[in-house]
C-alpha cells in the first residue's frame, strides 16, 4: 500500500491527492505537530543557551541519573565516551540521531558534553520535529520518484513507511469501523 501510495497518487503542498484531487494523505508540517502532538522549539541552541543551561546544571553528569536503564552499571570508557544503550528512551534515541547527524561514525557512545543537546532534543526545546520530518519525507519520496523512473529495482525507504501510514490514517475516516484518528 505504502508503494503504491508513494508512486501513483498526485503529491501537491505535500499532500497526496486521488485522481479526483482527493485528499489522501498529508505530510504538511501543522497536519505532523497535529497528529504527534508536537511542540514549536522554544529556544536556540547557541552559548546563551549552554550558558543557562551550565548555571542550571553545575554538573552535568547528575542530571543524566535519571536518563539511567541500570544505576549501578553506567560507566564511561577510557575516552569520556558513555555508551548510549545505558540510557532510557527516548534518551537513547536522541543519542543516536544526534550522532548520525553529526556524522560521528559510532553512535554507540556519547560524549558528557552532549548532554545539554540531548536534552534539549528530548524536550523539544530547540528541534522542530514536524519541520524536520516534513522536509526528510517531501526529499526521501522526491528521491525515490526520480530513481524510480530510471530504474525498476528501487524500493521506497522502509523507515518511512510508519509515517506515510500514519499520514493516510489521519487524514481517511473508516466508516466500516467507525474510526477516525483522536486527537
Amino acid at each position: 500500500m505504502i508503494r503504491w501510495v508513494v508512486e501513483n497518487l498526485s503529491i501537491e503542498d505535500r499532500q497526496f491527492k486521488n485522481s479526483k484531487m482527493e485528499l489522501m494523505e498529508s505530510f504538511k508540517v501543522e497536519d505532523l505537530k497535529q497528529m504527534y502532538h508536537l511542540h514549536d522549539p522554544q529556544d536556540i541552541y547557541d552559548k546563551s543557551y549552554m550558558a543557562k543551561f551550565a548555571k542550571q546544571n553545575e554538573e552535568p553528569f547528575k542530571m543524566i541519573y535519571g536518563w539511567r536503564v541500570l544505576e549501578n552499571e553506567f560507566k564511561y570508557d577510557k575516552m569520556g565516551m558513555y555508551p548510549v544503550a545505558s540510557l532510557v528512551n527516548p534518551h537513547n534515541y536522541a543519542s543516536s540521531m544526534l550522532c548520525r547527524l553529526y556524522g560521528l561514525l559510532n553512535n554507540t557512545k556519547f560524549s558528557i558534553e552532549w548532554v545539554p543537546l540531548i536534552d534539549a532534543c528530548v524536550n523539544s526545546h530547540i528541534m522542530n520535529w514536524a519541520t524536520i520530518l516534513s522536509n526528510n519525507l517531501a526529499t526521501a519520496i522526491s528521491e525515490y520518484r526520480q530513481k524510480r523512473s530510471t530504474s525498476i529495482e528501487n524500493l521506497p525507504p522502509f523507515y518511512l513507511s510508519a509515517y506515510i501510514m500514519d499520514a493516510i490514517c489521519f487524514c481517511t475516516m473508516f466508516p466500516i469501523m467507525g474510526w477516525k484518528w483522536t486527537l
